[in-house]
């Protein structure tokens, strides 16, 4: 918006007709000539044409709305809304290419007023900032940075944009305490949301000392983001949501819990009011919290994420992973988080989606909101506002647990948390190939508690006869994947094998030749030889041994090798197929067990056991099929975060 001139602000009033009227400006008092302008047929008597003149000469016309639209504003105009009872106004306007942060000063139109505003030192051209003013106090504007990224999936040919807010930690976290507090829930007034030191990321701290067994948290059922609450505070939306055809069963409460999330973002970011205009009025208060919520959600970053990452620049991404299947992955979800978008924009009425629209970089964010963040509880995988902001350690300070009796998830210190020190819980016991396909972040390698290997099922279609092929895709779905664990014998390998036994294969030949020909590929990925090299010389030392890491520094790395989850990831699969080719080796009598990879003993005695016994091997699996959800027989037990989206493949 930089201009040679101030610019000119023009009133759409009652004697204009919209698409026909031309009115002839002046530029400038002393000026020679004027502009004529054709008023344009989207503009409403009321309306502003703010018009602007560029560094090339040209002259540009902007249309600001100051009444409510039936579909979704663009950005840069103007919206009302109602909030209870008060009213506020929002303008959008986009940071120019040339504009100089925390320098340069644009106009935005409010309505009523023309605000000057300076482009504040952290935004970047491009970037949107969004102008909001409250009536609640009667006074106050608030000016935030509304970042968009894009990137395009090019098997739908669709571009995507994320938007990303910048939200102050600390007020959003103060502003949902106080929101949950109004609902019933509690939260220690210790707890503050700030940057952990050391770490240079988000994190829950607190700023007095907890002692054992202090409760920090007790957020009722009524408040989470889950199924049974999003049917009472979205009835109309969830309904026809969850009755879609195209969805299958299994995917439609998934697909309508990402869109209600979605719903609530448009409104934070259009300014829009779709959700409290048909929210029933006992449920408000919880609306209320839950759109604070779904502001915070809007700050978070998912640049990083794999599947952003593999959506960014597919190619780059994969080249990393190689040959790893795990970049592959990403991208098949998040293309499928897309095409539920697609198949829910198309079957919904755009009435029944509100005047915010239904954005596909906000329905990805949603859907990455809950991939990264639902918990397991007796009723429904679920969004638990506050305390989804603690961070996993393995060695937490402290537990998550669920009450029965006020049905409401408890969090108590498990230990003397310091004033200063970050609260923590714990994922899970999961290894960083399922850290990063779900969280979007790993471990180092002497953290990781076990080992993982995921690859398509038709893959191992390579390595049998015509014949056992053929059962194998009767047995799996296209996308169906096998999981391999160092720590059990994992249901998916367990059908996989006794499909092979069943079509007349040698199942533990074939899992013997997969493992040899991935554990090759791995050895022929230059940027894992100073890995595997360490690894190689720990295991003269010490043959139990697991350590790949302890000779590696950045000095002398290349980049490839100094990007920490490549290269993590790869080393667990390395270890997990390694596992599983000695267990192979022992039951043949080739390797004793004393020479074995440590941590991975359970699945060699699972291994060592269906083979002696000749059993079905599907008997032996130890992890039950679908959401890793705790069932909930007594009055406490533990609950852990979903890992649901990541270790199942959940598009078959």
């Amino acid at each position: 918006m930089a201009s040679q001139q101030k610019p000119i602000v023009v009133e759409v009033t009652a004697d204009i007709t919209p698409g026909e009227t031309q009115l002839k400006v002046a530029p400038a008092a002393s000026a020679s000539h004027e502009l004529l302008l054709l008023v344009p047929k989207e503009a409403q008597h009321g309306d502003r044409l703010i018009l602007t003149e560029g560094e090339d000469g040209e002259w540009k016309c902007q249309l600001h709305k100051c009444q409510p639209r039936t579909s979704a504003e663009p950005a840069g105009t103007h919206q009302e809304a109602q909030q209870g009872s008060q009213p506020y106004r929002v303008a959008y306007t986009q940071v120019p290419e040339d504009a100089e942060m925390g320098t340069t000063q644009l106009v935005v139109d409010m309505g009523a007023l023309e605000v000057p505003i300076t482009v504040p030192a952290v935004a970047r051209p491009g970037d949107w900032l969004k102008l909001s003013k409250s009536n609640s106090d009667g006074k106050g504007l608030k000016l935030e940075v509304v970042r968009k990224r894009s990137a395009t999936d090019q098997d739908a040919g669709v571009r995507v944009a994320m938007t990303v807010l910048e939200v102050d930690d600390q007020e959003s976290f103060a502003a949902m305490r106080e929101a949950a507090r109004r609902c019933g829930a509690s939260v220690h007034p210790g707890l503050y949301r700030g940057v952990v030191p050391k770490m240079g990321i988000s994190g829950l701290l607190t700023s007095e000392e907890v002692t054992e067994g202090e409760e920090l948290f007790r957020i009722p059922a009524r408040l989470h983001l889950s199924s049974v609450s999003c049917k009472e505070i979205f009835p109309e939306l969830f309904r026809y949501a969850t009755r879609i055809e195209q969805l299958s069963e299994s995917r439609r409460v998934e697909a309508s819990l990402s869109l209600c999330l979605a719903v609530l973002m448009a409104d934070v970011v259009t300014g829009t009011t779709t959700c409290e205009d048909r929210c029933p009025e006992a449920s408000k208060r919880i609306l209320a919290l839950w759109k604070v919520y779904a502001w915070s959600m809007l700050g978070l970053n998912f640049e990083d994420h794999p599947w952003w990452r593999s959506l960014r620049n597919a190619e780059e991404f994969n080249k990393a992973f190689q040959p790893s299947s795990e970049a592959e992955y990403a991208r098949t979800m998040a293309g499928d988080a897309i095409a539920i978008h697609g198949i829910l924009a198309g079957s919904l009425s755009p009435d029944l989606l509100g005047p915010g629209g239904f954005d596909v970089g906000l329905f990805l964010q949603a859907r990455l909101s809950f991939l990264t963040r639902e918990f397991g509880t007796p009723h429904d995988s679920s969004l638990v506002p506050l305390l989804d902001f603690c961070n996993h350690q393995n060695n937490p300070n402290a537990h998550q647990t669920w009450d029965v009796n006020d049905d409401s998830m408890v969090v108590k210190a498990t230990r003397t948390i310091k004033a200063g020190e970050e609260v923590t819980i714990s994922y899970g016991v999961l290894p960083n190939p399922v850290l990063l396909r779900t969280y979007g972040f790993t471990l180092p390698g002497e953290e990781e508690p076990n080992w993982a290997f995921s690859s398509l099922a038709s893959l191992w279609e390579e390595q049998v006869c015509p014949e056992v092929a053929e059962k194998l895709r009767s047995a799996f779905t296209p996308f169906a994947e096998v999981q391999m664990s160092s720590t059990r014998i994992t249901e998916s390998l367990a059908r996989m094998l006794d499909t092979c036994e069943a079509a007349g294969g040698d199942g533990l030949a074939i899992l013997r030749t997969w493992c040899e020909a991935r554990l090759t590929a791995l050895e022929g990925c230059p940027v894992l030889i100073h890995a595997l090299n360490t690894l190689k010389e720990n295991r003269q030392k010490d043959p139990r041994s697991s350590n790949w890491w302890s000779a590696l520094t950045t000095e002398g790395c290349s980049p490839e090798e100094e990007e920490d989850a490549p290269l993590r990831v790869r080393m667990s699969e390395y270890l997990c197929l390694l596992a599983h080719r000695e267990a192979l080796d022992m039951l043949d009598g080739r390797l004793p067990e004393e020479k074995m990879l440590s941590g991975a003993q359970e699945m060699h005695q699972a291994l060592k056991e269906a083979t002696a016994a000749e059993p079905d091997l599907q008997q032996q699996q130890q992890q039950p099929r679908g959401r890793p959800i705790t069932s909930f027989p007594v009055l406490s037990c533990p609950v852990l975060p979903c890992a649901c989206s990541g270790w199942w493949a959940r598009i078959s």
